[in-house]
Formats: C-alpha cells, sequence, structure tokens
C-alpha cells in the first residue's frame, strides 16, 4: 500500500517503519497500545497482505473460517472482510484521500490485480452497492459444542 493512503492513520496509531520507498506493509490495528499498571503492551496488528490458503466453503469438513482465497483449476475466489479492504467506510464507499490531515474521497470501485512470480493479472475491479443497514446471516463456528457444554457445567 502507498504509504500516503494508509489507513492506519485514521486509527491514531503509529506505524513502525517497515516500508520501503514509498510503499508499506498493510496492517490493520487489532488492537491499540494500553498500559495496565506498569506494563506497557505495544499496538498488535493484522498482516493484512499474508492471506491465508484454505477452503472457504462452510459447508466443506476442511473449512476455515481464517481461511481467505482459495484455488480452484484455473480460478481463485477471495474472501476479503471490509475490514481489510483499507476503506475508510465501505458502506458510503469512502477511502482514504492522500495528504497529511485524515480525510476521504468517494470512489466507484476497488481495482483488484493478482500477481504470481513475475507474472501479474488485472482483473474485473470490485463493485458494490452503498447500504445504510447490515444485513448478515449468523453462522456457528466449528467448536461451539465444546465450549457450550463447557458453560453449560459451569452454570448453577
Amino acid at each position: 500500500m502507498r504509504t500516503d493512503l494508509d489507513p492506519t492513520r485514521f486509527d491514531g496509531v503509529d506505524l513502525a517503519p517497515t516500508h520501503r520507498r514509498d510503499w508499506t506493509p498493510q496492517r490493520l490495528a487489532i488492537n491499540r497500545s494500553l498500559r495496565i499498571d506498569r506494563r506497557r503492551f505495544p499496538v498488535e496488528y493484522q498482516e493484512v497482505g499474508r492471506l491465508r490458503q484454505g477452503v472457504l466453503d462452510p459447508e466443506d469438513p476442511g473449512y476455515s473460517g481464517q481461511a481467505l482465497w482459495r484455488q480452484d483449476g484455473s480460478t481463485v475466489r477471495i474472501r476479503l472482510p471490509w475490514a481489510m479492504t483499507g476503506l475508510a467506510d465501505p458502506s458510503s464507499k469512502q477511502a482514504p484521500a492522500v495528504g497529511e490531515t485524515p480525510a476521504t474521497i468517494e470512489i466507484d470501485d476497488i481495482g483488484i490485480s493478482v500477481g504470481l512470480g513475475e507474472q501479474t493479472w488485472v482483473v474485473d475491479p470490485a463493485r458494490w452497492d452503498a447500504w445504510q443497514a447490515v444485513r448478515y446471516r449468523e453462522r456457528l463456528k466449528n467448536g461451539i459444542e465444546p465450549l457450550s457444554e463447557a458453560f453449560t457445567d459451569l452454570a448453577p
């Protein structure tokens, strides 16, 4: 990601100097720095560019909720959470604008390219409709049964 577009500046979190030239690895701040008593806990990040490969179908026994991409023949499927897109507000199509002061601009889509070795393919951009209400479908994660049993055993 270009340093001047890094969305982390919206979080008010300082990036460690890991960039080279005008690019820096995109990292999602998942926990701010914290001081408890005399102990200081640093900012925690998820490396957005490190996408886990795996099964994306929740009905498949090999499914992993952490998998973000899978190759099936000549097709690459990507499942990217909104928080990892680097957008300031995907519901209104707002992206970080270039500049020192945090600001946003409206975008129409997100360009996508896939690189493998020396080859890069540019594919159709991702487009979506703006929204005002979140639509979701609840899905219980693997391992809920033993957790539920443990809570039941602890309940009076």
